[in-house]
């Protein structure tokens, strides 16, 4: 399955940038985190609690993603982006781009899988009771 890119659009640049495995491991490997701690901080965003840190190491590791790993962006440039579409207004209005950028991760993030679906946690069937 082919990960959708995302177009940052910062003036007359246009910045492709790519959430999916690459991505995550950029993020995890970055933080130092596990996957586990990823999905925790994912969920703090979409409840408001995010640093500006994390926002810009999500943006920092689609970027590199989406060049295909062939460039390494800066915290200054991240920043000049930031700041050019918008910053934190964006954010507190949850409205632009960069709200549209974490739809975008969380879109290509989330996984439909259910305490069923993990190992050791199948449901016992009736018959399975009964012995």
């Amino acid at each position: 399955m082919a990960v959708n890119i995302f177009e940052l659009k910062v003036g007359a640049e246009v910045i492709p940038m790519q959430w999916g495995s690459l991505a995550m491991k950029l993020f995890t490997d970055y933080k130092r985190i596990t996957i586990i701690q990823f999905f925790e901080l994912l969920e703090n965003y979409s409840r408001g609690q995010y640093t500006v840190s994390d926002i810009f190491l999500f943006i920092k590791c689609a970027a590199e993603a989406g060049s295909g790993c062939t460039k390494v962006f800066k915290d200054t440039e991240i920043a000049e982006w930031f700041d050019e579409i918008g910053g934190m207004s964006g954010i507190v209005k949850n409205s632009g781009q960069i709200s549209e950028f974490f739809a975008y991760v969380i879109g290509n993030t989330i996984v439909d899988v259910t305490p069923t679906d993990m190992p050791g946690e199948a449901e016992t069937t009736d018959e399975e009771k009964k012995t």
